[in-house]
């Protein structure tokens, strides 16, 4: 989806998958010589429908619709996108039907709330992240997500099948994990500026789920980014000496996942537990450079 961020002069700046940074200094995207505006005011992210506006100089954060203004100092800002064309990119088959998946995100279970409602389900068994060429279904009981381009997968023995439509460039798993991640503590909570391939993307990741991935990619040595880190190593990081439990732990995963996701990055497979439990990782490629600023 094509976004793009209207000054009051009516001047269009794109905004891409990394956001733009406003404020004072000459190094951000778009400049604001106002003394009222820090040197780096504010970062300015696309979330589908909207922007966030997340504040670097001081507690806050808001979400701007399309069509909705904001303001930057003495500089005003209308967040506008372009709709994508209707048409589903990929289904869902079950018994024999297909169920095309609309959106990013799509619900599977029992309960009357969710988008496919299979009785013999859990009320919420699964939710279906859509990533480019990926698709990741993450289940909400005991198992991992999956990750796969295509294929069949079995919930609560139910077999789907996801299926693409139309051409789809070949991809594999192994391209989508970062070369690059650049970390950033803002009040609230860190941005994440990432990149896989050849394209960077940065999202805004609250507070628990900010501390929860510092702990993951900043872990204490001997340990290092990319590692399986221990959950009362992780705990102790985010909580302290007043510790935290696991179910705590497994919401600010589950969280953390879909605020990767909603930024055009595969989440569950980024934020991965060992397999039978007791550790996570953030999932990077085996050369890349993790940083802080």
């Amino acid at each position: 989806m094509t976004s793009w961020l209207r000054t009051s002069a009516g001047v269009r700046i794109p905004l891409g998958t990394g956001g733009v940074v406003i404020g004072r200094s000459s190094a951000c995207t778009i400049v604001v010589d106002d003394p009222e505006v820090s040197r780096r005011h504010a970062l300015v992210l696309p979330t589908g429908d909207c922007c966030q506006v997340i504040l670097l100089h001081t507690r806050g954060d808001t979400l701007v619709e399309g069509g909705a203004a904001f303001q930057i100092g003495s500089a005003s800002f209308v967040y506008e996108q372009e709709v994508p064309p209707p048409g589903a990119r990929w289904m869902i088959r079950v018994g024999g039907l297909n169920y095309p998946i609309h959106g990013a995100t799509v619900t599977i279970g029992s309960g009357e709330d969710s988008d496919l409602i299979i009785d013999e389900l859990p009320e919420v068994a699964a939710v279906v992240h859509v990533v480019d060429h990926l698709v990741a279904i993450d289940m909400l009981q005991n198992d991992e997500p999956v990750v796969l381009a295509a294929g069949r997968v079995l919930l609560h023995g139910i077999e789907l099948e996801i299926i693409p439509t139309g051409d789809r460039e070949p991809t594999t798993v192994s391209e989508q994990f970062p070369s690059a991640v650049i970390i950033e503590v803002v009040p609230k909570g860190v941005v994440l500026r990432v990149r896989v391939g050849v394209t960077d993307r940065a999202v805004f990741l609250p507070q628990a789920r900010g501390d929860l991935v510092l702990a993951l990619l900043r872990p204490v040595a001997p340990a290092h980014a990319g590692d399986f880190i221990d959950d009362d190593a992780i705990l102790a990081a985010m909580h302290g000496r007043a510790g935290g439990t696991r179910q705590q732990l497994n919401v600010t995963i589950h969280r953390a996942r879909m605020s990767l996701t909603s930024a055009g990055l595969v989440g569950p497979l980024l934020i991965q537990r060992a397999p039978g439990g007791g550790s996570t990782r953030f999932r990077i490629a085996s050369n890349a450079t993790v940083s802080q600023i």
